[in-house]
């Protein structure tokens, strides 16, 4: 069984320049994405889809691949990380490589580690879930909510942050998702759906929407916290 790994990590970003190589603790941060990619030995390819030179040469130089650049068509803020994802796929199996698992990892996700990748990995392989994804309970930064049922199962998707008396409210960590190679390239399969994606629960500062420099000061802070102890 083949899984590709893929860490999106395109060069413009306004609201924080340069945040997907920016650096953490003395490394760019996309490095321990793909650390953590690296350390779980579920992949046979870690791959950055990136549209920068600057960014290729980084990710490689810590062990991820980068055989192509992205197309530019695909680096606007606008694009769908499906549609990111689904290039990658696409261009190996031009070249007769098939996966059969693929997880889109971010590149601002310090707090995944390779425990958690497997976890996951695990879970999907087991389920009949389409993707699968780390999510926690809500808090400033995040978005995407939605309610679970007993089997962690998406049930119901909300646009905006719902009323506390509800039960079983989580949202998108935002570190990665996992998927079957077939989903990912479906037009009209959503990751985040009520028909089959499953999450799995992580902690709540584990994801951190990074758009701002406080965002970025938070994360900071909360792996320091972490990483300490």
């Amino acid at each position: 069984m083949q899984n590709l790994c893929v860490i999106p990590a395109k060069l413009v970003s306004k609201r924080l320049p340069l945040k997907n190589i920016k650096f953490f603790f003395g490394k760019p941060i996309i490095y321990y994405s793909i650390k953590a990619a690296l350390e779980s030995k579920l992949f046979s390819k870690v791959f950055v889809s990136t549209d920068s030179i600057k960014i290729a040469k980084i990710s490689e130089k810590y062990g991820a691949e980068v055989d192509f650049l992205r197309p530019k068509s695909l680096a606007s803020p606008k694009t769908p990380i499906k549609s990111v994802v689904k290039n990658v796929i696409k261009s190996f199996e031009d070249e007769n490589i098939f996966f059969d698992f693929v997880c889109c990892l971010f590149p601002i996700a310090p707090m995944t580690t390779k425990y958690s990748l497997r976890n996951s990995y695990i879970k999907i392989k087991k389920s009949k879930f389409n993707f699968i994804f780390p999510a926690t309970s809500p808090h400033g930064t995040n978005q995407h909510f939605f309610q679970v049922n007993n089997n962690l199962k998406i049930v119901k998707l909300f646009k905006k942050k719902p009323k506390k008396n509800l039960k079983n409210i989580y949202s998108d960590s935002g570190q990665f998702y996992w998927g079957r190679s077939l989903h990912w390239k479906e037009k009209n399969t959503k990751i985040i759906d009520t028909k089959k994606t499953g999450i799995i629960i992580s902690k709540k500062n584990f994801g951190i929407d990074v758009n701002f420099l406080e965002d970025w000061k938070f994360l900071k802070k909360e792996f320091k916290k972490i990483y300490d102890n």
